[in-house]
């Protein structure tokens, strides 16, 4: 059996046995700190959530089993045509009718007096009901959205991959052990050794090109048959290479990979500090969305109780003899017609309010209460030229198109320095054990050290590929300076249509505004005069009425919507830590 010391293993032993200790975990700390210094740097929002943890139940089946049966193993059960739809689509609305006067067409008219109230007031009716207002909805997105943690995690595998690359730049130890088993035969005898190899070396990269690196060879040999004492020998040595480029490969473009990771991190902090102000416009919206289809529903609750009271009035007259009988008729269409328009809206609704949990991450069976609005939104006061010359300074998603415009030159001209020569200095030395001890053990003799330097050129003879790769690397310049110049005008554009879409939107709120109260006037005339007005005429004034009440809300809801846009458009709008809209000073004094 061959003789080792433990000393000549204790290197690869400590190297071992540190690297076993350390824990994964132990990176998040190292992850989270650099990404918020970065986001700290650039003044924008770092991610405040825990890594994941490594999922040890890993499914390594091949086939993993499909459900499809056949269609003989299928059952379908037609529906009964007596059945009570009304009351079937009432079963929908459990858990949502109460909270947003989703109340069905078929209630009774104080029962469509009690679901056109505030809904929010209703939310009590739901146990276990998740009740949302805006800010809530973006502290609850900020938490669970798929959309925001996506973000998140791309910003993180930034933050990782320039670790990585640090890492690289880093002295870097390795250990290398080896055992072998050789044997020789000479006429049916078999000499047989043992060999025994342990390499330790530690390499740095230069900053300039190249890398050092120092080793620790330790070699062990023992002979299996021989009986002689100088059967096992042992020796070891420490040597230094060196090698550094004078021409291609010199310089800057031996850091392109570090460089490259420095700066996808500011990009990927810029990306995720406009992911979020993105995603306060989108659940905004959404929630603006909601408030607008309650208003609607409320507001067909109202017109449907207002056609069945004229319904019954006309009735009164037609019996009486005052009317026409197609009177009712019409009066009783329009009745129909309102129960349906309120079922579609109520469908309408739970479509939506499925989908807004969904955005936000929440359980799709859970019952959710959205709860009034109280954010204000003053009307920005901006000439276009200003708008755009301020967004053409804040925008960060420009700012990362303009940055990687000189990443493509910065390619460029890396393509160029793969065109020239060749020539590397190289050195090395070595020092060994004594060469005649048979266990040199750490006695390193510096009589025996050997060393050799010199130069190595490569000519280029044949460098095709790499004029290629110049050839596209400038067409990559021109592509980004001209995407650039691209996205530079479309963000001009952009900023200059939301502006003007803030004041469309306050044009037609007022012109809307204005709608229903003429409209309401002249319903206050027919109601005076009823008994004189013709049918058509006062159910056309019921119509309208409705038609002015929506484009009012529809109007309050663009007016919103837009304001935001012209926030982001313009990368002004600020989003808190905890995800929640951060007002800009002016703002709250109107």
């Amino acid at each position: 059996m061959i003789r080792t010391k433990s000393v000549y293993f204790a290197p690869a032993a400590l190297i071992l046995l540190s690297g076993c200790s350390s824990r994964l975990e132990s990176l998040d700390d190292e992850i989270n700190s650099l990404v918020a210094e970065r986001s700290t740097r650039l003044g924008t929002a770092s991610p405040a959530r825990a890594l994941p943890a490594d999922d040890a139940n890993i499914d390594s089946t091949k086939t993993p089993d499909t459900r499809n049966p056949a269609a003989e193993a299928l059952v379908f059960k037609p529906a009964d045509e007596a059945r009570d739809v009304a009351k079937r689509l009432e079963s929908f609305n459990a858990g949502v009718a109460e909270t947003s006067g989703l109340s069905s067409a078929y209630a009774s008219d104080e029962a469509l007096d009690t679901i056109a109230q505030d809904p929010a007031a209703q939310a009590a009716l739901i146990q276990d009901a998740i009740v949302l207002d805006l800010a809530e909805a973006w502290r609850t997105g900020q938490r669970s959205a798929p959309e925001y943690l996506a973000s998140e995690e791309q910003y993180l595998l930034s933050a990782i991959s320039l670790l990585i690359e640090r890492h690289q730049w880093s002295p870097r130890l390795s250990n290398t052990t080896s055992a072998t088993l050789s044997g020789q035969g000479e006429d049916g005898r078999f000499d047989s050794a043992v060999r025994i190899l342990n390499d330790l070396a530690v390499t740095q990269k230069l900053p300039y090109g190249g890398d050092v690196q120092a080793r620790w060879l330790w070699d062990a040999t023992e002979q299996l048959r021989e009986q002689s004492t100088g059967r096992y020998r042992q020796s070891s040595s420490i040597a230094l290479d060196a090698s550094i480029p004078l021409m291609r490969g010199a310089g800057l473009i031996a850091q392109e990979s570090l460089i490259q990771a420095e700066r996808n991190l500011v990009y990927g902090a810029r990306t995720f500090e406009r992911a979020r102000r993105q995603f306060l416009v989108d659940v905004a919206t959404d929630y603006f969305s909601l408030l607008q289809t309650q208003a609607s529903i409320r507001n067909q609750v109202q017109q449907l109780k207002s056609l069945r009271t004229f319904e019954e009035e006309t009735a009164q007259l037609v019996k009486a003899g005052r009317k026409a009988e197609f009177d009712r008729a019409d009066a009783s269409n329009r009745v129909l017609s309102g129960m349906a328009s309120l079922e579609n809206l109520r469908e309408q609704y739970r479509l939506q309010l499925d989908r807004f949990k969904v955005s936000l991450g929440l359980p799709v069976d859970k019952p959710l209460v959205v709860g009034p609005l109280s954010l204000e939104l003053p009307e920005p006061d901006a000439e276009l030229s200003e708008a755009a010359a301020l967004a053409l300074e804040l925008r960060l998603d420009l700012q990362n198109r303009r940055d990687q415009t000189e990443d493509a030159r910065r390619n460029l001209a890396n393509a160029k320095n793969g065109l020239l020569p060749g020539l590397d200095v190289t050195a090395g030395a070595s020092v060994p054990t004594d060469g005649d001890a048979r266990e040199g053990g750490v006695a390193f003799d510096p009589d025996d050290t050997s060393y050799d330097a010199g130069l190595r050129l490569s000519l280029p003879l044949d460098r095709r590929a790499e004029q290629l790769r110049v050839k596209q690397a400038a067409i990559a310049v021109d592509r980004s300076v001209r995407d650039y110049s691209t996205a530079r005008d479309n963000v001009v554009l952009n900023v200059r249509a939301a502006l003007r879409a803030v004041d469309l939107a306050r044009f037609q709120l007022r012109l809307a505004e204005q709608q229903v109260q003429i409209t309401q006037r002249r319903r206050q005339e027919q109601e005076i005069k009823k008994s004189e007005v013709d049918t058509r005429k006062r159910l056309e004034a019921e119509s309208d009425l409705l038609d002015a009440l929506n484009a009012r809300d529809r109007a309050v809801t663009q007016l919103r919507t837009a304001v935001l846009r012209y926030l982001l458009e313009t990368d002004t709008l600020r989003v808190k830590r905890d995800g929640t809209f951060e007002p800009l000073p002016g703002m709250e004094a109107n």
